[in-house]
């Protein structure tokens, strides 16, 4: 996704109030846009929730196009527990 596309994206995010509409946001925007790592960290920390984070990360997965460093979205959890919900529903 393009920087500009990106920005407004985050705009979107930032200016919903439920978790269940970023999400909503989120998953359309990385089903038709090639997301990086950085970018799905980015938008993962618009979310209040840490299950919303999970849930968008697998979504996000398939979209992303340097695989090899998703790693980093691991520092957007809170819990341990998610990083290993996540390794578990990617690989």
């Amino acid at each position: 996704m393009n920087e500009a596309a990106f920005r407004g994206l985050i705009l979107q995010l930032h200016n919903s109030s439920f978790d269940s509409d970023k999400l909503m946001i989120a998953s359309q925007a990385a089903r038709y846009n090639a997301l990086n790592s950085l970018q799905i960290a980015a938008i993962m920390r618009e979310f209040s929730f840490e299950s919303s984070r999970l849930e968008f990360a697998i979504k996000a997965y398939n979209s992303c196009y340097d695989p090899q460093n998703y790693f980093m979205v691991n520092s957007e959890f809170h819990f341990s527990s998610s990083i290993a919900e996540l390794e578990r529903a990617i690989y």
